[in-house]
C-alpha cells in the first residue's frame, strides 16, 4: 500500500500579523507613540473578536432562557391566583 507524501500546507502570513509587524516597526523607530496594547492589538484583537462572536449569542440565549422561565413561572402563579379568586 503506497503512502501519500504529505506536504505541510503553507497559507502565508495573516494580514493581522503583517499589521502587527508594521505597528512594531513604527513603534520601535519612534514614528508612533502608541501604547504597547495598541501595537499588539492585531495579535489579540482577532481572538477577542472571535470570542465576542461566540459569547454574545450565548449571553442572548441565556437571557432568553431566563426570561422564558420567569414568564412561565409568573403565568402559572397568576393563573392559580385568579382561579382561587373565582
Amino acid at each position: 500500500m503506497p503512502t501519500a507524501n504529505k506536504q505541510p500546507i503553507n497559507r502565508g502570513t495573516s494580514p493581522a500579523f503583517l499589521l502587527f509587524l508594521t505597528f512594531l516597526v513604527l513603534k520601535l523607530t519612534g514614528v508612533i507613540g502608541w501604547s504597547w496594547w495598541w501595537v499588539t492589538c492585531p495579535l489579540w484583537g482577532t481572538l477577542a473578536l472571535v470570542a465576542l462572536a461566540f459569547l454574545i449569542p450565548c449571553a442572548v440565549a441565556a437571557l432568553v432562557t431566563v426570561v422564558a422561565f420567569v414568564g412561565v413561572f409568573l403565568w402559572g402563579f397568576f393563573r392559580n391566583l385568579f382561579k382561587r379568586g373565582q
